[in-house]
């Protein structure tokens, strides 16, 4: 550990959403502040640089990987075999775990492990990411605003600033944060409140922003319903489908099937707002867009997705094109495959944060680090920074933490369910993971909506690397449902032997009499789940 430990104005812990929209918006203001960088701002980042392997439209010689190479950053490609290979790569090499501490998911289960690991824990477990970026390399690319309903709740806080009109507010600066960059919404209100502050340049009018993808591909009309039933909500129009020229055959199965029966059920309904490029209809000029490959979660091919790694990477050092990093070299630091352990007050004022780097060729190696700053934010997620927090207190590191520490831990309200062989073809492995949502029991749905039972639902796809895993696993996940409470993890790791049984037959005997007729197991990814719905 170096005697003298670097200091810095601010450290961030974490470049997930609140790590990113932190450590930019400071090393902005600091700019501002100082024409030299006085102030700095680091990030501490556990995980490792992605990138896809294949060529895209920005990119058609594949030279992000070498460029971030060449600036001394650890680097990864998404997994991108569209099959059960695919699926092989993604466990053996993308999951974070003992000898593979660069893995980009970390599997968190809370309790003590059983079989297989998840027979005798409490019935939670988390996916969380660990790379540049943070969440925003894994999550379904969705933006939904709330119905304002949910924050007339008494519990909410009254006070001026959590109005309808601030909170709107709050939610332009975030899509516009989300679809453009931290940079561009921070100048564009600061420009609105001062018209001696410049505006920001125009942004690309081809496929900046958020977009609402529905369509089989990009650059088709979607036609969407006039006036929606709603305010603001883009919807199909039922009324216009079916019709003698069928125009929504352009639609997305899973949308068009998704959005017609959700529009006999409630009437707040519509397309998710994607943090993904796509090509608008009046053309222009090309960047990344989306080519419906379905496998957001798992990385996306084309470069489309709106992940912080781009905006952290053009902050930092521009691109291989030439593009000069965007204002802020001297103010932004940010270190990955460093995994903050301690946090300490110092006797003269601001903190002391240890922490291991890991070697970037083998990241099982690590070495103890040390960094001194004047203030601490701390941004590693729900799991990672209440886990922090924990064992500073453990460690009495950091003196007053509060007893309720960690306590009243909630997960999500999702629940993801399957419905099979659908009466249509849904077509899981196509389009963006997410195209549509509903809201029930709203104000606005109608149908003497009781808000007190508000919930929303949303179509969800399969990545093709998972889909023959769904197709043919959730029959054995139905099989270990039904037995889990009879005779517990002997009757688990039976169903799951007769079941690799069972496929393994079934492929030998596809061998022989495939020439007849074409044995299910020979079947595409995208005929796995084509009558299922997520």
């Amino acid at each position: 550990m170096p005697d003298q430990a670097p200091h810095y104005d601010a450290v961030v812990i974490g470049s997930g959403f609140g790590g990113s929209m932190t450590a930019l918006s400071l090393a902005r203001a600091f700019k501002h502040r100082n024409r030299d960088p006085k102030e700095k701002v680091l990030i501490l980042e556990r995980g490792t640089w992605w990138t896809t392997p294949v060529p895209t439209v920005q990119d058609r010689e594949v030279e992000t990987y070498g460029f971030l190479q060449g600036q001394g950053q650890p680097v990864q490609y998404w997994p991108s075999a569209n099959s059960f290979r695919g699926f092989v790569d993604l466990v053996t090499r993308c999951f974070r775990r003992k000898g593979n501490e660069d893995g980009l998911y970390d599997m968190t289960n809370f309790g003590k492990r059983g079989l297989f690991g998840m027979a005798r824990n409490d019935g939670v477990s988390i996916m969380r990411a660990s790379g540049v970026g943070g969440g925003s390399l894994v999550y379904s690319n969705i933006t939904i605003q709330p119905p304002d309903f949910i924050f007339d709740d008494p519990r909410w806080p009254t006070q001026a600033g959590w109005d309808k009109a601030s909170r709107d507010a709050y939610f332009d600066l975030a899509r516009d944060a989300i679809g453009r960059s931290v940079g561009f919404a921070l100048q564009q209100r600061e420009h609105a409140r001062d018209p001696q502050v410049p505006a920001p340049p125009p942004p690309n009018p081809v496929n900046t922003g958020l977009s609402n993808i529905v369509t089989r591909s990009a650059a088709l009309d979607p036609g969407w319903r006039e006036p929606s039933t709603l305010p603001g909500l883009k919807q199909i129009d039922p009324a216009k489908y079916p019709h003698p020229e069928r125009p929504h055959d352009l639609w997305i199965d899973r949308a068009r099937i998704f959005q017609l029966t959700m529009s006999e059920l409630t009437a707040d309904y519509g397309t998710v707002d994607s943090a993904i490029n796509d090509k608008p209809l009046d053309g222009g000029k090309a960047k990344n867009y989306c080519e419906r490959h379905g496998r957001c979660n798992v990385g996306c091919l084309p470069g489309a997705r709106h992940t912080l790694n781009k905006q952290l990477q053009g902050a930092l050092y521009g691109s291989f094109t030439g593009d000069p990093p965007a204002g802020l070299a001297g103010f932004l630091e940010l270190w990955a495959l460093c995994e903050v352990q301690i946090i300490r007050p110092r006797s003269q004022g601001g903190y002391e944060i240890e922490f291991w780097r890991r070697d970037k060729d083998k990241p099982k190696r690590k070495r103890a680090e040390k960094v001194t700053a004047d203030r601490v934010i701390l941004a590693a997620g729900c799991v990672g920074t209440t886990e922090l927090l924990l064992r500073c207190k453990d460690k009495d590191a950091m003196p007053g933490l509060s007893e309720r520490l960690g306590a009243g831990f909630s997960t999500n309200g999702d629940y993801l369910a399957f419905l099979e062989k659908t009466k249509y073809h849904v077509s899981l492995t196509r389009g963006p993971v997410t195209t549509s949502f509903a809201h029930f029991n709203a104000p606005g749905s109608g149908n003497g909506a009781q808000p007190e039972r508000f919930h929303t639902i949303e179509d969800q796809g399969i990545p093709p690397a998972l889909a023959s895993l769904v197709g043919s696993g959730v029959p054995l996940l139905q099989s270990l449902s039904r037995g889990r409470h009879r005779r517990g993890r002997l009757y688990t790791l039976s169903a799951i032997i007769r079941y690799a049984f069972r496929q393994t037959v079934a492929t030998v005997r596809g061998l022989f009499t495939n020439y007849r007729k074409r044995a299910p197991q020979f079947g595409s990814e995208d005929e796995y789940t084509m009558q299922m719905m997520c």
